[in-house]
């Protein structure tokens, strides 16, 4: 199961399991460890296989993106504790998502975790940020 999410640590692949066990079935697809970016300032040579690692290992990793309600693209992150690091690693992941891409259509940002700082949710929240929290799994 380690496969399907790349990069997702233990606790993470469990929170990320229990999100889909219960809102899989609002989406149309998920996508895991979507690199953005350009991961290095110098261009790199296609055809050298060590300049092409080196980009893909220095490019920005999304957690998860997902087609959901809408036909919007969702982007999450997945931490147990999401904090400062956590949203400003999403609100990246938005911007990058649309230079990489050239994507210009709607994007919902979503959070997955098992504690939350206070302040910051109800700030995120404000600003349209869904937020799924399973604190049994702290």
């Amino acid at each position: 199961m380690a496969a399907r999410y790349p990069h997702l640590l233990p606790r993470e692949r469990a929170l990320w399991e229990r999100f889909l066990s219960e809102h899989a079935h609002e989406f149309e697809w998920f996508e895991y460890d979507v690199r953005v970016g350009e991961g290095t300032p110098e261009p790199i040579d296609p055809a050298d296989p060590y300049q092409r690692m080196k980009k893909a290992l220095l490019q920005k990793r999304i957690d998860v993106v997902g087609l959901g309600p809408g036909r919007v693209l969702w982007l999450f992150e997945v931490k147990p504790h999401l904090g400062v690091t956590a949203m400003g690693a999403l609100v990246t992941y938005e911007v990058l998502y649309r230079r990489t891409f050239g994507y210009g259509g709607p994007i919902q940002l979503a959070l997955v975790g098992a504690t939350i700082d206070w302040d910051l949710q109800r700030e995120w929240e404000m600003r349209g940020v869904r937020i799924y929290l399973y604190p049994e799994l702290a």
